[in-house]
């Protein structure tokens, strides 16, 4: 280093008042410059400015005293010792007086630098700036003096551009120069741009490379900055280097008790740091005094950080005996060790020195007022200090005077309190976060001052507001609540690892309503901070109570147990585990707990066998036990109520009465009182006496607390238990003319609605509003209830006036959401465009971007309905950017924390709304995509994992499909959305065996899951055991209830008997539940089917020709048929927005009625209608319908060619019903055509996959008996018979005629004798069959 970097580490050093370091420097310098001055000056300025070392200081600067740059500023050094020493030597400073006025006339630029240099480092910075000005003026490019001034113009609290003007002309014109460059690094911290100053350090770092200055202010600017990882690892690598740096010992002990709560390691870490200051600033009483301040205000008063911080308080009164602060401030390290007498001997030895201080004077009266409470002679101090005080108010005044009005008047203590605070606050300097803002900050006085606060908050115990029908707000707004959240949040952001601190700011959270905020700073303090605070825990279970988890409650009670058993003797402990048990319907065991309980609070409490009553021996308001834990007085009143509650439940009556009795003695005319009323009534109502209750409830005041609660209770009597709704209303009225407040008219316009009267609560509303006119939860009732009656006009007006007022930008919503109520979707659509374009600006406001998230969803669903079908996707993709911004929020606001699942629920749901989406824009991939990724929110949601796997099998992809239902049957094994599909999938594979075993084991479980029930249904059916299905519908049956059980089962007994060829009894049990939203659609489908082709033949040649005047009958009943068919068709419209595949079928169906007309100009429309269908897409329902109708216009050829495309596609569960129709048209035409092989071939598929098809049978039949294999015909058409339920006339002739081809006689007249049973006018089976048989037997 050169003459000039010394200088700056020299000046550095003194500016951080490490005087024996500095001194250290210089001797170091000027070895190395044995000829420049400057140095021994800068020694001499260190001996004496530690003022401890001032004759030696004297000495060395009385040899510099002819040097002419240095003379004025020796002169001024000189006068400054002399007047610090015990004697004053006035003829030196008279000949001293001289000199200076000497030195004044032949000022040089130079020497008035130095002169300026020593008023700096001395604290004269105003007079430091003048002669700053003079060098100035004499030498205007002074590089030197140019960064002195503007060290002093940052320490006057300027800090403008202009001063940064000041470090850059210093650098311009003195290249290197470290003073200056720290001078813009302490202005930018200053300013809070840390950035900039991180870049100057590392410019410095890379100049000074044997200094380590920058590492130590890179530090400071980390820790100015909040960034402790950064800041601990900067500590590291300096001790690495410089294990004694004191700065760096400093700060890592900072990190160790302010960030982490670890006052055993902090501790520790001080006796090191004393050790290291013993060393290197022996003589440094500030020093000593200012870091055991620093370390005793933020370790909440932890007994080991004490012990060592009153020690280094003890060093620096060792080194200055005579110095009243360093003697106060020991006074105030016994107030934190509750060493009261110690420290009034401390304070009585300071006012020894000096008299007068404030400071002193009220350590002595805060001691008195802490170890004897509250007395005349401390009343008559406080009064004595607030006279001598001058007129800066003095926090610690404030405070101790609050606490003498605690008692007799609450509400001018809290105003003091909120004084106190204020002028606390007003006492800091501007100065970056570090060591000395802590120190100044104290946060162990702020730590009290919230204590005092809270003893004037709103009592709140357990479980002792009827939240059920509590004020909206009326907590959260209290003004004590209010001001002890903002000291706390200030303090747990500066001490992030004070334990105390985050658990107070839990209480108060609780207190103000913030339930989940609390849960979530209750899980920091465990989590990060101290895993066995117990107060903790036992706030944690509370909470969880209150919010009925109660074996969340459980588990924080035995984890805070297994931390501490010392928890048992805590009353509170026993009292939420009481609760717990109670809750368990362990009542016995409860009692147990309750009575432990008081037994901690100092009540005598024997429950014998008998019961024997409870007694009281102390007063209400105090409940301390015996190591001093305590309830408060709405804790107390809890722990008496379960106590009662409990005895009710084990019929104690008698006792519970008598308790209640006992009660009402102790508690009349507390603060609880009025809670003590309500819980009686509660008692009362429970005996089924109303008149008692109501009776009780009268008797409050408006003037009491739980006035409101009592009304409201009162109010729900009369209309739950009396039926009375103009008493009801009443109440609600003398609420508001007793308490006329705008909570107490919503409370009535939610009344009236209540009742149905919407007329006087919009009145209600109205004057709600005009007394809190920018409340949007009122505006948002009253627009509500404007629409609940139908004046839509009136709520669009409404709403366009409340809107314009930025606060109730939220109603937006209710606005746009009634235009789409309304239809009209181009105002709903601009309302939301409006506001989400205008707000562009508050996107960074969490309340604001939540909001915007609901609007851009309700914007989704406007755009939906007015069929913009992409434009809605589009926002959607809006809404999940605007959520991912709303999640990135919450990790870096650490008071949010816990929301997040919330949140990720909401973007879950709002790529399930985008797979929707997808899903009506036939964009498959972009569908499975959005599942997928909402999947990654909520990984556990069955109900996606089922949306997708439906997707997945929808689409062909089983593997996919199997691999999903897997995961959501091990989430869920009783599952049976997934249970379902994965017996379909086994049913698509063709496995029937196992889809039938899936659906089977389903049903045992639950017979009346007709999903399950209808698939098994056509899993038996395509299997050949249809019969099976009877016994499963004799269970659902059995199991059924009428209310939700008729539909689905009708819709299953019509499946079963359709397959089983009796279409007018499926006919009727299908039109009883087609009017059902479940099973009405598929019913009337099959309805349609039923009668377009009752009894499931083919087309064939020439059914155009119409029908004779002879067959009438069959004429009438077929024109029926149609025509119920149409109307079915009619009723049957596609729903907007749902699958193709129903519009599709929807219009083939249209097409087979008109085939099914058989006039030659709708079959022909129909062929022109189904070849439309199939140039989009090769649907083979359209096939099949365009071969019908060729075979119907006798063009047999067309119609092979068309059945030729699908003669060899591969079956789908999908389109396995047109396929297989396909199939047995074109084997029946290959029949016709003599080509019986390939007839076989294709039927012999269809009974692949349906063992149950009689038509198969029956052409299968048909063509062995044309190659006159009558044996094997004669086992088709046994099989056709059987499954046509031997009701088809045509198939026994068939059987039988083949039976006696066979010489089976007797089998052939069983067979006709079975049709001419059923029909016996059947023509010539008599004649042509039975007769002949009869007559062979004979033969």
């Amino acid at each position: 280093m050169d003459e000039h970097d010394y200088r700056s580490v020299i000046i550095y050093h003194a500016r951080n008042r490490y005087y024996y370091t500095m001194q250290r420097s210089a001797l170091e310098a000027m070895a190395k410059y044995t000829n420049e001055v400057s140095f021994r000056f800068l020694n001499g300025l260190a001996l004496i400015l530690d003022g401890f070392r001032l004759q030696e200081g004297i000495r060395e600067l009385n040899q510099l005293r002819s040097e002419p740059d240095l003379g004025m500023a020796v002169t001024l050094c000189l006068m400054y010792t002399h007047k610090r020493c015990h004697v004053v030597d006035k003829e030196e400073l008279i000949s001293l007086d001289g000199q200076l006025k000497e030195e004044r006339k032949r000022l040089t630029a130079q020497s008035a630098y130095y002169a300026a240099l020593f008023l700096h480092l001395s604290g004269k910075t105003e007079k430091a700036k003048e002669y700053a000005d003079k060098a100035l003026r004499l030498a205007p490019n002074h590089a030197d003096m140019l960064s002195l001034k503007g060290w002093c113009e940052l320490q006057l609290g300027r800090t403008t551009n202009q001063t940064l003007e000041l470090f850059g002309r210093a650098l311009e014109l003195g290249g290197k120069q470290l003073d200056a460059y720290l001078g813009q690094v302490r202005f930018y911290q200053l300013n809070n741009d840390f950035d900039a100053a991180t870049a100057v350090l590392n410019q410095v770092a890379v100049g000074f490379p044997t200094v380590i200055i920058p590492l130590v202010e890179k530090m400071k600017t980390h820790l100015a900055n909040w960034h402790w990882e950064h800041t601990a690892e900067l500590a590291n690598r300096i001790l690495a280097e410089k294990p004694a740096s004191l700065e760096a010992l400093t700060v890592k002990i900072m990190v160790l008790i302010v960030k982490e709560g670890n006052c055993g390691a902090g501790a520790s870490a001080l006796q090191y740091l004393a050790s290291s200051v013993e060393k290197i600033e022996p003589g440094n009483g500030e020093l000593f005094l200012q870091l055991g301040q620093l370390y005793s205000v933020v370790c909440g008063r932890d007994a080991g950080v004490l012990a060592e911080t009153f020690k280094l308080v003890e060093r620096a009164v060792k080194l200055k005996g005579s110095n009243a602060d360093y003697l106060t401030e020991l006074g105030y390290q016994a107030i934190l060790q509750r060493r009261y007498r110690e420290a009034v001997a401390h304070f009585k030895t300071a006012t020894k020195v000096n008299d007068s201080s404030i400071r002193t004077l009220c350590g002595l009266t805060l001691c008195q007022l802490l170890e004897s409470g509250v007395s005349d002679q401390v009343k008559q101090q406080l009064e004595f200090l607030a006279e001598i005080q001058g007129r800066t108010p003095n926090p610690l005044l404030l405070y101790m005077t609050a606490k003498l009005h605690a008692d007799s008047d609450p509400a001018k203590a809290t105003e003091l309190l909120l004084a106190a605070s204020e002028a606390h606050f007003k006492n800091l300097k501007a100065v970056p976060y570090g060591p000395e803002y802590l120190r100044l900050f104290n946060p162990d006085f702020l730590l009290q001052l919230v204590h005092e606060l809270l003893a004037h908050s709103p009592v709140k115990g357990i479980l002792s507001v009827d939240t059920q029908h509590a004020t909206p707000g009326e907590l959260q707004q209290h003004p004590v609540l209010l001001q002890a959240a903002n000291l706390l949040e200030s303090v747990v952001k500066a001490c992030p690892g004070l334990v105390e601190a985050v658990y107070l700011l839990a209480v108060v959270q609780r207190l103000g309503g913030e339930v989940a905020l609390a849960t979530a700073t209750l899980n920091r303090i465990l989590q990060e901070l101290d895993s066995g605070y117990s107060h903790a825990h036992l706030l944690l279970a509370e909470v969880h109570i209150e919010q009925k988890q109660y074996q969340r409650a459980a588990q924080s009670l035995e984890i805070c147990l297994s931390h501490s058993f010392k928890v048992r003797e805590n009353p509170m402990y026993h009292l939420l585990y009481g609760m717990i048990q109670k809750h368990q319907q362990q009542y016995e065991d409860a009692l147990k707990s309750f009575t432990a309980a008081m037994g901690l609070c100092g009540i005598s409490a024997t429950v014998g066998g008998g019961g024997t009553p409870l007694t009281a021996s102390t007063p209400a308001k105090a409940a301390a036990g015996p190591d001093g834990q305590q309830l408060n007085i709405a804790d107390r009143l809890t722990l008496y109520l379960e106590v009662i509650e409990t005895q009710q439940k084990l019929n104690q009556h008698t006792e519970a009465l008598k308790l209640l009795e006992l009660v009402s003695a102790e508690f009349g005319g507390t603060s609880e009182e009025g809670r003590l009323v309500l819980a009686m009534a509660d008692f009362y109502l429970q005996q089924g006496n109303q008149t008692k209750a109501i009776e009780l409830l009268k008797r409050m005041q408006p003037n009491q607390p739980y006035y409101v609660q009592a009304k409201t209770k009162m109010a729900y009597i009369y209309l739950h238990q009396r039926k009375d709704r103009l008493a009801f209303s009443q109440c609600f009225r003398e609420l508001v003319a007793n308490c006329p407040s705008a909570s107490s008219y919503l409370m009535l316009g939610d009344a009236y609605m209540s009742i149905q009267e919407p007329d006087d609560a919009i009145k209600a509303y109205r004057e709600a509003i005009r007394q809190s006119p920018h409340d949007a939860l009122l505006a948002s009732k009253l627009g509500r209830a404007y629409v609940r009656t139908h004046q839509y006009q009136k709520a669009i007006a409404y709403y366009q006036e409340a809107i314009l007022h930025p606060e109730n930008y939220p109603l937006k919503l209710d606005l746009a959401e009634l235009y789409l109520k309304l239809k009209q979707y181009q105002n709903a659509e601009q309302t939301l465009a409006d506001e989400l374009n205008s707000r562009v600006s508050d996107s960074d406001e969490l309340s604001a971007l939540q909001v915007r998230t609901k609007q851009y969803l309700l914007l989704a669903r406007i755009r939906e309905k007015a069929g913009q079908l992409n434009a809605s996707l589009q926002t959607l993709k809006e809404a999940r950017e605007n959520q991912l911004k709303v999640q990135h929020r919450l990790l870096l606001d650490q008071t949010a924390a816990g929301l997040p699942g919330e949140q990720h629920k909401m973007l879950a749901r709002i790529c399930v709304l985008m797979a929707e989406q997808s899903q009506a824009i036939r964009d498959n991939e972009q569908m499975i995509q959005h599942y997928r990724e909402a999947l990654k929110y909520t990984p556990n949601d069955t109900g996606v994992l089922a949306a997708l796997a439906r997707i997945y099998m929808q689409l062909n992809r089983m593997d996919e499909c199997q691999a999903t239902c897997v995961q959501i049957v091990q989430l869920d094994p009783n599952n049976e959305v997934a249970l379902v599909m994965m017996a379909d999938l086994s049913f698509r594979r063709m496995d029937f065996e196992n889809a039938a075993y899936h659906f089977s084991q389903l049903l045992l479980y639950q017979p009346t899951y007709w999903t399950a029930l209808a698939r098994l249904i056509e899993v038996l059916r395509r299997s050949g055991t249809l019969v099976e299905a009877v016994t499963f519908l004799q269970r659902a049956e059995e199991e059924a209830t009428r209310s939700d059980g008729e539909a689905g089962l009708s819709y299953c007994k019509g499946l079963c008997e359709w397959y089983r060829g009796n279409p007018n009894s499926a006919l009727r049990l299908f039109n009883y539940c087609r009017r059902n939203e479940e099973w009405g659609q598929q019913a009337i489908y099959n309805m349609i089917e039923i009668c377009l082709n009752p009894d499931g033949d083919l087309p064939t040649e020439g059914s155009v020709i119409d029908i004779g005047a002879d067959d009438l009958e069959i004429k009438d009943s077929r024109a029926m048929a149609l025509r119920t068919a149409e109307r079915l068709l009619n009723e049957l419209k596609p729903r907007p927005g749902v699958l193709d595949n129903e519009a599709l079928n929807h219009r083939l169906l249209e097409n087979f009625l008109l085939v099914a007309s058989r006039h030659k100009h709708n079959v022909e429309q129909a062929l022109q209608n189904f070849t439309a269908i199939a140039s989009q897409d090769e649907y083979i329902g359209a096939i099949y319908g365009m071969a019908v109708t060729h075979v119907i216009l006798k063009q047999g050829q067309r119609a092979k060619n068309q059945l030729k495309r699908v003669a060899k596609n591969a079956w789908t569960f999908e389109e396995a019903e047109y396929l297989e129709k396909c199939w047995l048209l074109l084997a029946d035409l290959y029949n016709q055509a003599g080509k019986y092989e390939l007839a076989t071939d294709l039927l012999k598929r269809v009974l692949q996959h349906n063992k149950s098809c009689m038509k198969a049978y029956e052409l299968c039949g048909i063509a062995f008996e044309k190659e006159q294999n009558y044996r094997a015909a004669a086992l088709y058409y046994d099989s056709a018979w059987r499954y046509c339920g031997k009701s088809k006339p045509n198939v026994g002739y068939k059987l039988a005629f083949n039976y006696m081809k066979n010489k089976r006689y007797a089998d052939a007249i069983d067979i006709c004798q079975q049709v001419l049973k059923l029909h016996p006018e059947y023509p010539s089976i008599r004649k042509d069959i039975l007769e002949k048989c009869r007559n062979n037997l004979k033969v």
